[in-house]
C-alpha cells in the first residue's frame, strides 16, 4: 500500500473528507506520488540526524498521531524492499515505529507540519528536499523538544473536535 496521496509540500493539511480541522495552521510535507517529481537538492546540515532522532525518540517526543494499519511501502524502491529496515544502523526504536505513520511536528512559530515517517526515508534515501522551514523546524524541536508542551494525539483530538481541549502549540 502507498501512502494515501499526493499532496503539494506545505498545502493546507486536511486528513479527509470526514473530518475536519478548525482554528489551526497545519501544513503537508513529503506526501510525495510516484508519478510526480519532487524537490531535490542539499538539505541543511543536520537536517537528517535531527529527523533520525525525532524518529528514533518518537514515544518521548510524542510526535506519532496516527499509526496505520496494514503496510505502507515507499513508490521510490522495489515493492520488495521495506524501505527502513534496509538501513542497518537503524535503531530498534525506529525499527518499531510503523512505516506510514501520520507524525505532527511542531514550530515554535504555532504552525505544525503533518508528514508521514516516509518522509525521513525519502530524504535520507532519494534525496528529497522538503521546503526549507520544515528542515529548519525538525532541526530545532530536536534540539529543544524539551521546551515545547506536545502531544500529537491530544493536538490531534482537539484540532477535529473530539475534544474539547485547548488548540496549539505551547513553546517556552
Amino acid at each position: 500500500m502507498q501512502i494515501r496521496e499526493y499532496r503539494e509540500d506545505l498545502t493546507e493539511f486536511v486528513e479527509s473528507s470526514q473530518s475536519k480541522i478548525v482554528n489551526v495552521s497545519i501544513r503537508s510535507i513529503g506526501f510525495l506520488g510516484s508519478s510526480r517529481s519532487f524537490a531535490q537538492g542539499e538539505l541543511l546540515d543536520g537536517f537528517i540526524d535531527a529527523f533520525r532522532h525525532i524518529m528514533e525518540n518518537h514515544r518521548e517526543f510524542s510526535i506519532v498521531c496516527s499509526v496505520v494499519r496494514g503496510g505502507y511501502h515507499c513508490p521510490f524502491c522495489d515493492f520488495k524492499d521495506t524501505p527502513l529496515l534496509r538501513d542497518e544502523l537503524l535503531s530498534e526504536a525506529l525499527l518499531r515505529m510503523p512505516i506510514g505513520s501520520l507524525i505532527w511536528i511542531p514550530c515554535q512559530t504555532g504552525l505544525v507540519y503533518a508528514t508521514h515517517s516516509l518522509c525521513y526515508h525519502y530524504s535520507s534515501e532519494h534525496g528529497y528536499s522538503p521546503p526549507l522551514e520544515f528542515q529548519q523546524a525538525v532541526i530545532f524541536f530536536s534540539e529543544n523538544h524539551d521546551r515545547f508542551k506536545w502531544n500529537a494525539n491530544e493536538f490531534y483530538e482537539a484540532a477535529v473536535g473530539i475534544t474539547g481541549g485547548r488548540i496549539g502549540v505551547e513553546f517556552s
